[in-house]
């Protein structure tokens, strides 16, 4: 039952955090570099991501390619 619940909270997260970042548009690119490569590194150790996890780490992911195109390795 816990685990149930600690899903449903880690889903409703994910789901705000993709609506916020796909209302705003450049709230990614706002991340410093230090919570940037901390989101990334969520992503990479996450065990059965959902839906709106896989989608928040493509985001976090391009923009690690953005800044790394623009001379700015971070991830």
């Amino acid at each position: 039952m816990l685990k149930m619940c600690s899903d449903v909270w880690r889903t409703a997260l994910c789901c705000c955090l993709i609506l916020t970042l796909q209302a705003c548009g450049t709230s990614v690119e706002k991340l410093d570099d230090h919570d940037l490569r901390q989101k990334v590194f969520d992503c990479e150790n996450a065990s059965d991501p959902n839906t709106v996890d896989v989608q928040a780490c493509k985001n976090y992911r391009r923009e690690c390619e953005r800044r790394k195109n623009a001379g700015h390795y971070v991830c």
